[in-house]
Parts: structure tokens; sequence; C-alpha cells
């Protein structure tokens, strides 16, 4: 058992932002980034439903790994998002991720309009899918300009 000095001086360095830990209860820090700097611009671009009407699920970001000739394994979304971006840090392995992504956005697209044709009350639900899906797949041409 602690004596109260060894408590008191303890708390005191916790006080004055020194840092405590008690032996292996510690949380080590060690996010390195291994992926490139736009990843985060990207993450938000092509990953948010909200803004590209489509949700990517872990199997489906596996799968866009495979067919551009990365094998990534099954973590957690953004880990496996930074994965494949640094694997398509230069240009031509970032076409072969965004012609995914394309093909990945288009197959949605169909589905909603398939989907909102066979259930037409619905139809401005996922009208507003398919335009936001449309517009990502429209700009993705511009990701290769502006990074690379």
């Amino acid at each position: 058992m602690k004596s109260y000095e060894e408590l008191k001086q303890e708390f005191e360095n916790l006080k004055i932002g020194e840092d405590f830990c008690i032996s292996g209860e510690c949380e080590t820090n060690n996010d390195f980034k291994d992926y490139p700097s736009y990843t985060e611009a990207l993450y938000k671009l092509l990953m948010a439903p909200s803004l590209n009407g489509v949700y990517v699920t872990r199997w489906d970001l596996k799968e866009i790994a495979t067919l551009s000739g990365e094998s990534i394994a099954i973590s957690p979304r953004k880990r496996m998002f930074e994965q494949l971006m640094g694997y398509a840090s230069d240009k031509e392995n970032m076409q072969k991720v965004l012609e995914q992504f394309k093909l990945y956005f288009l197959d949605k697209i169909d589905a909603y309009e398939k989907l909102s044709s066979e259930f037409p009350a619905s139809k401005p639900i996922f009208d507003a899918f398919s335009a936001k899906a449309n517009y990502t797949v429209r700009n993705l041409p511009n990701i290769i300009k502006e990074y690379f």
C-alpha cells in the first residue's frame, strides 16, 4: 500500500500536468499516419452518406480495394479507408481506386432508380440519394486534378 506522501506526490503530478501512469495502465499514442494528408478530405467526401448519398460498408471497402489491386483487412471503416489511401498514394493507383468507387456509386444509383420505380411514394428520398451520388461521381475526376 502506498504511503500518504506518495499518493500526495502522484496527485501533485496530475495537477501540474506531468505524465502520470500506473504501470501498465497508460494508453500509448502511437497514431502514426501512414497515409497521405488529403485522406481526411477524401474520407469526408467518399464515406459520408450525408454528402454522397451512399453508405460504403467495410465489406464494400474491402471489395473496392481488392478490385483496385490492394488487399486490406477488415477493420474499422476509417482505418480501412486510410489503408486504401496509403495504397493510392500515387496517381495510377488513385485512378484505379477512384474508378472502383465510381462503379460502386453507379451501381447504387441504379439500385436507387429501381427502388424509386417500385416504390413511387419513396421516390423523393431515392432521388435525393441519387442526386448526391451523381454529384460525387461527376466530381471524382477533380480529385486527381486537385491532389496529383
